[in-house]
């Protein structure tokens, strides 16, 4: 609290006075091409980056572990021409202050160091650069590295609309299969030691979900594996659901919510999130509401709807000694 008006000097000071050195862009240069070599080698590495070529069919937008030849190419100077494009324009820009603040004392504070930013008036928003996962089945085989251990990844995405309720039957659904994963997967099969299924609803650059599974596991077990998990998927598709599981899930999110609403990090999230995606950030104060009225038959919509067996990407990594095809093979298209 004592350092409050430090701190927004410090804002004011990174947005119009930030500085260039040379030097230290020529250390992360040479720090970065050292750990190529091993970046290049390594495994996972390796998978993640060919996966998001897959994905993205190659697009140029997305990612991938540069070479020596990009990393030259940084410039310093240019570098600085992008923050000053941003940072040197303080239209729209929405801050959001979450603790013990002095309304009245901190006012001439925001004045001073917020109000005085420079803004050339121009409104910036983000840009659709048009990039879309691609459609249908898809069957990646990767192989690297020589240790006897895979990975599956499997990815679905698509369009939607952004509802809040649907958001979070969704993230429901997904907190039960990961209860059945570890049951069956892990604990009868016995073929996995950790692994789940995270995803979101999205609303930028355009509204959509992406939805990923990860099991690690020996190769021998790719195939057991996989078939598991899909039929975890088809049972809570046709409404097979235990109760007591999203009992589970529901008493757990009551009780981690409760907790972080004594946190700042927790408001200062939920104010900001409802700035960017215009939503009324009143709504947490219903939030065990909502999350009593979830049932079954909301997962199941959302397994349904989010979890389509005939749009989705599996990628596996093998060793190189693996006995498969390494390749990509496309299954079905729309």
């Amino acid at each position: 609290v004592k350092d409050f008006e430090t701190f927004l000097q410090l804002v004011n000071l990174y947005m119009t006075q930030p500085r260039k050195d040379e030097s230290l862009l020529k250390a992360y240069v040479n720090n970065v091409k050292g750990y190529l070599p091993f970046l290049k080698q390594d495994p996972q590495t390796f998978f993640d980056d060919t996966l998001q070529k897959i994905i993205y069919n190659n697009s140029p937008w997305i990612t991938s572990i540069p070479t020596a030849e990009d990393l030259d190419k940084l410039n310093a100077d240019r570098g600085l021409e992008i923050y000053n494009s941003i940072f040197g324009n303080a239209n729209g820009m929405h801050f959001t202050f979450v603790g013990n603040i002095d309304v009245e004392q901190a006012r001439p504070l925001f004045e001073k160091y917020l109000g005085s930013l420079p803004s050339t008036g121009e409104k910036v928003t983000f840009k659709d650069n048009g990039i879309r996962p691609v459609r249908g089945i898809w069957n990646a085989n990767i192989k690297r590295g020589k240790e006897e251990q895979s990975m599956i990844n499997i990815m679905w995405s698509g369009e939607t609309e952004y509802n809040r309720e649907e958001r979070m039957a969704l993230k429901a659904l997904l907190e039960v299969l990961n209860i059945k994963i570890i049951e069956k997967l892990r604990e009868e099969i016995g073929g996995m030691y950790s692994g789940g299924m995270g995803g979101d609803i999205k609303k930028r650059p355009y509204t959509h979900y992406d939805i990923y599974a990860y099991v690690p596991c020996g190769p021998e077990n790719v195939e057991k594996l996989t078939e598991a998990l899909f039929a975890l998927i088809k049972d809570a598709q046709e409404g097979k659901i235990d109760q007591k599981d999203l009992d589970k899930v529901k008493e757990t999110w009551k009780k981690k919510y409760n907790e972080q609403l004594k946190e700042n990090n927790y408001w200062l999230n939920v104010l900001s999130q409802a700035f960017i995606d215009e939503y009324n950030p009143e709504g947490v104060l219903n939030y065990e509401a909502r999350v009593n009225e979830l049932t079954i038959q909301d997962l199941q919509k959302a397994a349904k709807k989010f979890l389509d067996m005939n749009n989705y990407i599996r990628a596996v990594l093998y060793p190189e000694n693996a006995n498969v095809e390494a390749g990509v093979q496309q299954k079905k298209t729309f």
